[in-house]
């Protein structure tokens, strides 16, 4: 529940301005997020935990940046953190007489801002990198980000707080850009991209069948081309003998001009060559490396603090217990 509850806090900055203090809106029926906006569900959620406030007036602020000071006040109300508000303060920039004093105070006391910074800057408006480093500082990885700073960052343009991304990838807590390279070719992303933990995310035997029927007009042709020869072959004939389909489930290498609508070349079946004795696998041969990399991580914190190596040693603990069982 708290990654998915990081996930939506990032999610919702990155689009939508925090303005603070002011009171809560009745209700989280904003006039600028439409039902039908990938957010909608997002802030009304955010909105009933009280982790952000609207802008008055029935408006949320969509599409509008967000300051430093107001995502820390909402990443303090997150992690649910008792508020501390000492006498001195720790930055030149956030005195005790400013709304969110108390808020950057606590932050700084949950160790989620960087100590040797002198100044907050915190009517800046935050990045999605600054985003990103403050979460997982809050969730405590500090030492662990900075082990893993070497790590190829799932992002080429990220210079500083690697390690940070690299976690925050890792966790699911940012994912996506707004410009993707095909071919060359500079594509504007114009969707919410999401990340898929699995192995396998397409549908069974039924819901293909549910998805491939559900067209108004009949597809002028089907290919089947995932799975085992047999397996598609036989859905291949499934779909053509009791739905009426005209389906075709050829070899790897044949070739079908989808414009003339034409089979130019049918490939034949190439059987597939059992491994020598003793050859490892693709996948165990990736499990052997993860665990060489895991290994070198452990081998490289050594001296960080005792509770943050107490809490790595309870994760791995944890994930051997589950598979061990």
């Amino acid at each position: 529940m708290k990654k998915r509850l990081l996930t939506l806090t990032l999610a919702l900055a990155m689009c939508l301005t925090l303005v603070l203090p002011a009171a809560a809106e009745s209700g989280p029926d904003y006039s600028d997020i439409p039902e039908d906006h990938w957010s909608a569900g997002s802030v009304e959620r955010a909105t009933e935990l009280g982790l952000f406030q609207g802008m008055g007036e029935g408006r949320f602020g969509r599409g509008e940046p967000i300051s430093r000071a107001a995502f820390v006040t909402a990443l303090v109300r997150l992690f649910d953190w008792e508020e501390v508000s000492p006498a001195r303060p720790s930055f030149s920039d956030v005195t005790p007489d400013r709304w969110f004093y108390g808020a950057v105070e606590t932050a700084l006391a949950h160790d989620a801002l960087a100590t040797a910074e002198h100044a907050f800057r915190p009517t800046d408006n935050i990045t999605r990198e600054e985003m990103a480093s403050m979460l997982v500082r809050g969730l405590g990885y500090t030492s662990l980000a900075a082990a893993v700073s070497d790590y190829d960052s799932p992002f080429d343009d990220i210079s500083t707080n690697r390690g940070f991304i690299v976690i925050a990838y890792d966790l699911g807590i940012v994912d996506g850009v707004d410009e993707v390279k095909l071919f060359g070719e500079s594509i504007q992303v114009r969707a919410e991209i999401k990340k898929l933990v699995g192995m396998s995310g397409h549908a069974d035997k039924n819901g293909l069948i549910e998805w491939v029927c559900g067209f108004q007009e009949k597809p002028r042709k089907i290919f089947v081309v995932h799975g085992e020869d047999s397996v598609c072959a036989g859905f291949a004939e499934c779909l053509k003998m009791e739905y009426g389909q005209r389906t075709y489930a050829p070899y790897s290498g044949t070739v079908f001009d989808l414009l003339s609508g034409k089979l130019e070349y049918e490939a034949e079946p190439v059987p597939v060559k059992k491994k020598a004795k003793g050859a490892l696998s693709t996948v165990y041969a990736r499990l052997l490396a993860a665990a060489q990399r895991l290994l070198n991580m452990v081998k490289r914190i050594d001296g960080m603090p005792n509770k943050d190596m107490g809490k790595f040693a309870d994760q791995i603990n944890s994930l051997c217990d589950k598979w061990e069982a």
